[in-house]
This record gives structure tokens, C-alpha cells and sequence, in this order.
């Protein structure tokens, strides 16, 4: 399983998670750009061998990571933007 963390801000904003999406591998298969099945990270981690009482927790480990990653980011491209 591939997951995604979309992570923005505004110019003069903090960073948030604005999507979350998951790819499961196909059958037979341990990279995720092999598949058309996307999945919201809730119900992926459902589907996974993860435990239910750890789902919660790695979830927000993930968003922290994510956020995280974003800010160390915007400090080497401060002014950066996609037109």
C-alpha cells in the first residue's frame, strides 16, 4: 500500500492536510503505480494487516510526519508556488 498526504498552505498560512488517499498494489505485485484502485487511507488501513487499535495512532503519525516534511520543505523554497 502507497499512501498519499496532500499538504498546502496560503502564502502567509500554516501548512494542512487538504487530502489523503491510498493505492494498493495489484496482486502478485509490491509497487502501487500498478494499480487504478485508490482507496481513502481510512478504509485501506482497514483493509490492511494493521490492528484496529493501532489505526488511529498511525494516522496521526502520518499526518505529523507529512506536516512536518512540508515545513522543512518551506524553509528551503519559501516563496515557491505553482502557478
Amino acid at each position: 500500500m502507497g499512501i498519499r498526504v496532500m499538504v498546502q498552505r496560503r502564502k502567509s498560512s500554516r501548512w494542512k492536510i487538504t487530502g489523503k488517499l491510498a493505492k494498493r498494489a495489484k496482486a502478485g505485485y509490491i509497487v502501487t503505480n500498478v494499480t487504478k484502485r485508490v482507496l481513502p487511507v481510512k478504509k485501506a488501513i482497514r483493509l490492511s494487516k494493521i490492528k484496529n487499535s493501532l489505526a488511529d495512532s498511525t494516522m496521526n503519525k502520518i499526518d505529523n510526519i507529512s506536516l512536518r516534511t512540508a515545513k522543512q520543505i518551506g524553509l528551503y523554497y519559501p516563496t515557491f508556488r505553482r502557478s
